[in-house]
């Protein structure tokens, strides 16, 4: 006999060898192909991110440009007349510098009908309507607008038309524009890639077609499109079927050449309306990656066929050896097969063999360990075999053995043997009658099996059974296949009020609420087939009284006893549920109102977003805010500020309809959800909201009136995202509250613009602390005389080089706000008393005034810092004043007088800035210690023109005289204002019309140059 094992194993190994290579080969080859996919992804990902971040960066350096241009109140003055030879002559230099510095070719002003006032690229060019999309857009929207255009002769724009505003009214458009071609030569070099751009030739006018920087015009290769090829690389013909395919869509295929060793993609081309100009082509050479791939596969494909033929060479030999060996194993154990196979059937642990012939007995050394005797002591016959058999079970024996003699065959039968010890042994005995090949039969053969641990363990199961009946515990037995209850545990006879009777007639389906049979099965399949040891779940049980309650089930499955059983161990889960709620309700409710927390609230805008995206729907955020909340709290106690927020809450929830939603965030802060048919429901909604607050309220014996505000913002109009409606909703109670309204629905222009405001002050506290800002100088001059006889100190922040500056409008707030003002204060402090302490030196002696804030009036440290501050330069009181507004000592009166008394003590002059925009009174300013008045701009610009500005000026110099105070008048920009206030005994000039603010160089210069005097002419 021969098994040929090296055909039989070799040939099959090398079958799955080959077909493991296959499957490499193509894992391998699309592993590639997803490399080349991801490798383009990636580069088109790449191209288009930046493509994007430069048009984004550009427009941001554009509209800063124009901020800049529509900050020049003469630029507003010359747009508002049409004044275009003005504005030529003022920003001709400026569009020079621009032109040269970043790349603008396009600044023009338009009037508010789009017309052309001036272009400075073309002066000579205007009055023809302007029809460009970006125009119209800003137009539209009244607020700047960018995008990308299409010039005819082929070249692309970038472009930002922002309005020029005065007094609420468009007076015109400024615009500047950006030639962007540029962008593409960047994207070839950072990239490596060859790059098409392919314009619609329908949409130029000119023949002449103006290239962009590197690249060359092509004409024909496409029809009805003209392309610009960079890098002097002709435009590919076998991707002509590949763009009629894309057609302007994004190709996101990896597309081969005829050498397969090019990677093509397509970005569509849009101007600023969202009009396709073209295409942009992206094409990437990976001749050296497929090169590559292509060696690596082969070197592993060798070295792969290499070793198999070595394996191949080993195992031929070991199988070759190995076949030998065992054919003549084989032929040496064919005689014995048959018995062989009988043993095999029959042997478990032990056995014996009893000779019908002879009547002898024979038994395993197995069964003598069994026994507990000495094989030399085993019974030789069936009588001596007997004598180890229980007792009670000898008769059932013999019977067991006479069948089997007679029968040729019997089942198993259980039963005991005593050991030579005295020790009872539960026993499995087979026993069957042995035929010979003619028929004969001449033994008994028995399979004995101790089972002495699985009869006690079965045992100990009814035992278990019997113990069932007094556990206070639920624990059921039910059947494997019927799930027919068999036991059941007194704790859950009592439980669910049925007596074990009842319990026997029913199944777990009549006491799970809801569960078919169906259902059932599904869940416990795993368990059954043994792939889970135990499954653990939840349910509802229903009582005999019909009454339900949660519970908790462990299930297992016995299948080692027969009939299998299924255990359940019930736990009543009532109690956690209940407490899990109770959690959940402090998690996600306000303990104070009961109405949804932050946390909750926020979920429930997500869903509501959800919900209105799929449905269009409209809805609003609206964030109401009880005010005074804090006064009444002081005043009153927090038990009556709580006690009033409660009563708020409910007021607020029964004025609302079923489907809206209020939260609580704390404090006097509530948040409605409110779903709109459209945005102009939301008025009426609010205006309900606030005739909650015409009613008093009743803490206790005291009435209380309520003040509320409301801002609200739109979904989807304002935001698409839970924190942004909730943030701009905010904004819009900040602003209603600023602007003393009770209601404000969010605008564009309440936006803080935070993301700069957060640049702007980090830069600002770096700013200070490198000393970066600087003070510059404006005289006021002697109305009589013309003796120039102070000077106002006025900070300033030039960025870089002082080209360009961020204006104090914006900054000065934004140290108010944040603190900053303290050390901004002392920085201009320093320098003005440090310049003045210079000009004294150099014999100019004149005063310095310097401004303080609202914080600085009430800082108790101020005196001491300027007290030090003059000592460290030796400069006298008299040549310093210190200029607060009207509107600071109002905050705080007695504490602002008081640190005024401490300036005017040290000899510091005190000065009223901006005089009549509070609400003090000339009465009120006797009290403090001030000895100049200044009149604020706005009276003395228009006072020509307005006999109430007039007799406004004129009453403030004669009461200020009256009172012992010096007037001066700031804002005074043309002789007829200066003649006017020094007929009417102004003291002080101070304006455009005499010098702007310059540097402690310039003026000095301006200074020398006049004499120390200004005589207007």
């Amino acid at each position: 006999m021969s098994f040929h094992l090296r055909n039989k194993i070799l040939i099959p190994l090398t079958l799955v060898f080959l077909w493991v290579a296959s499957i490499f080969v193509a894992i391998y080859q699309n592993e590639q192909q997803q490399k080349l996919s991801a490798l383009k992804q990636l580069t088109m990902a790449s191209v288009e991110a930046y493509h994007k971040a430069n048009i984004a960066a550009r427009t941001k350096k554009l509209e800063v440009l124009t901020d800049e241009i529509i900050s020049n109140p003469m630029v507003v003055q010359y747009l508002k007349t049409d004044n275009r030879s003005a504005l030529l002559a003022l920003l001709h230099e400026r569009y020079r510098v621009y032109d040269k510095a970043g790349h603008i070719t396009r600044f023009s002003f338009l009037t508010p009908t789009g017309v052309s006032l001036l272009r400075l690229h073309q002066p000579d060019r205007h009055g023809d309507l302007i029809e460009r999309a970006t125009l119209k857009r800003a137009m539209n929207i009244e607020s700047v607008a960018a995008g990308v255009e299409l010039d005819t002769l082929g070249t692309l724009f970038l472009r930002v038309v922002q309005p020029v505003v005065d007094s609420g009214e468009v007076v015109g458009y400024v615009e500047l524009g950006e030639e962007i071609g540029d962008i593409y030569n960047d994207v070839i070099s950072t990239f490596g890639v060859d790059l098409y751009l392919l314009i619609d030739e329908g949409l130029l006018v000119s023949g002449d077609l103006t290239a962009f920087p590197g690249a060359t015009v092509v004409r024909g290769t496409i029809p009805d499109t003209v392309i610009y090829q960079f890098n002097n690389e002709t435009f590919p013909v076998y991707l002509l079927k590949a763009l009629s395919v894309s057609q302007g869509h994004r190709d996101t295929h990896v597309h081969a050449s005829h050498q397969d060793t090019h990677l093509f993609g397509v970005l569509p081309l849009t101007d600023v309306r969202g009009r396709s100009l073209g295409r942009v082509v992206i094409i990437k050479d990976v001749t050296d990656l497929i090169v590559i791939s292509t060696h690596s596969m082969i070197l592993i494909g060798t070295i792969t066929i290499l070793i198999w033929g070595l394996v191949s060479l080993f195992l031929y030999d070991v199988l070759g050896r190995f076949e030998r060996r065992l054919n003549r194993s084989i032929e040496a154990l064919y005689g014995k097969e048959v018995s062989l196979v009988n043993a095999q059937h029959l042997a478990r642990l032990s056995g014996w063999e009893l000779n019908l012939t002879t009547q002898t007995f024979n038994c395993s050394a197995e069964f003598c360990l069994l026994l507990e005797i000495d094989p030399a002591q085993a019974p030789t016959t069936l009588d001596a075999l007997i004598v180890y058999v229980h007792p009670d079970e000898r008769q059932i024996f013999k019977e067991y053995i006479n069948t089997v003699i007679d029968e040729q065959g019997g089942e198993d039968l259980l039963h005991r043997l005593v050991t030579a010890n005295g020790v009872e042994v539960w026993v499995s005995l087979v026993a069957a009658r042995i035929c010979t090949v003619d028929h004969r039969c001449e033994t008994v053969q028995a399979v004995v099996q101790d089972i002495t641990e699985a009869r006690g363990a079965e045992l100990q199961a009814a035992k278990l059974g019997s113990l069932l009946k007094y556990s206070w515990n639920e624990i059921y037995l039910f059947h494997g296949e019927t799930l027919a209850f068999v036991e059941v545990s007194e704790g859950a006879l009592r439980n669910l009020g049925y007596s074990l009777a009842e319990m026997k007639n029913k199944t777990p389906l009549d006491i799970a609420s809801g569960v078919s049979a169906h259902e059932f099965d599904e869940t416990v399949t795993r368990l059954r087939n043994g792939l889970i040891e135990q499954m653990v779940f939840e349910s509802v049980h229903q009582r005999k009284d019909g009454s339900h309650y949660p519970v908790e089930v462990r299930l297992q499955y016995c299948r080692d006893v027969t009939p299998a059983l299924f255990m359940a161990i019930i736990q009543d889960i009532t109690e956690r549920q209940r407490y899990t709620a109770e959690l959940e309700r402090k998690v996600l409710y306000d303990e104070q109102t009961g109405l949804p927390n932050r946390a909750l609230l926020c979920d429930r805008l997500g869903q509501w977003i959800k919900q209105s995206a799929r449905n269009e729907g409209v809805f609003a955020v609206l964030v109401l805010e009880v005010n005074r909340i804090k006064e009444i709290d002081d005043v009153l106690g927090y038990d009556v500020g709580d006690a009033l927020i409660k009563q708020v809450a409910v007021r607020v929830v029964s004025g609302l309809r079923q489907s809206d939603v209020v939260g609580h965030l704390g404090g006097g802060i509530f948040v409605l959800l409110l779903p709109l048919q459209d945005e102009e429901k939301v008025h009426p909604l609010i205006d309900k909201l606030l005739l909650l607050s015409q009613v008093p309220i009743d803490v206790g014996d005291i009435s209380i009136d309520i003040d509320i505000s409301v801002g609200a913002a739109l979904y989807p109009a304002h935001g698409d995202e839970p924190s942004l409606l909730m943030r701009r909703a905010d904004m819009a109670l900040q602003h209603a509250k600023a602007e003393l309204l009770n209601q404000m629905v969010y605008q564009d222009t309440n936006h803080p613009f935070s993301i700069r405001r957060l640049q702007l002050i980090a830069d600002l506290r770096q700013a200070i602390k490198n000393e970066q800002l600087v003070v510059h100088y404006q005289p006021k001059v002697n109305s009589a005389t013309g003796v120039v006889e102070s000077v106002e100190a006025l900070v300033r922040w030039p960025l870089g080089n002082e080209s360009q500056w961020v204006g104090p409008a914006e900054f000065i707030p934004l140290a108010e706000q944040t603190g900053l003002i303290y050390p901004l204060t002392e920085l201009v402090l320093r320098q003005a008393v440090k310049q003045c302490h210079h000009w004294l030196e150099v014999g100019i002696d004149i005063n310095v005034a310097i401004n303080l804030s609202a914080r600085n009036l009430l800082d108790p440290s101020l005196s001491n810092t300027i007290r030090n501050v003059m000592a460290d330069n030796q400069v006298p009181a008299k040549n310093i004043t210190l200029e607060v507004t009207e509107g600071m000592m109002m905050r705080q009166p007695e504490r602002a007088l008081g640190i005024l008394n401490q300036l005017h003590d040290q000899g510091l002059g005190v000065s009223i800035d901006d005089y009549g925009t509070g609400y003090s009174s000339l009465a009120y300013l006797r009290q403090l210690p001030v000895h100049e008045l200044k009149i604020d701009q706005s009276f003395i610009r228009t006072m020509l023109n307005n006999k109430d500005d007039a007799t406004i000026v004129r009453s403030t110099i004669e009461l200020a005289h009256n009172l012992g105070l010096r007037v001066v008048a700031e804002g005074v920009e043309d002789m007829a204002t200066w003649v006017a206030l020094r007929e009417l005994g102004c003291d002080l000039i101070q304006g455009y019309f005499v010098s702007r603010p310059a540097n402690a160089v310039h003026f000095e210069a301006w200074y020398r140059n006049h004499g120390g005097r200004f005589i207007p002419e």
